[in-house]
């Protein structure tokens, strides 16, 4: 199985940052999840999170 993840973080559509997978499982955002998932995170200071698997 290929597993790949991508991670956008975006701070009022200014900049992008790229997170890598050890900041995804210290977090808590890497989900054993076989099928594709998408989960976006709104915070209060418009900080979005896509996750894809």
């Amino acid at each position: 199985m290929y597993l790949s993840i991508r991670i956008r973080y975006s701070s009022y559509g200014l900049k992008q940052h790229d997170v890598t997978e050890t900041e995804l499982v210290y977090n808590n955002l890497s989900p054993n999840y076989t099928t594709r998932l998408n989960l976006e995170y709104c915070f209060e200071e418009k900080q979005i999170i896509t996750t894809e698997m």
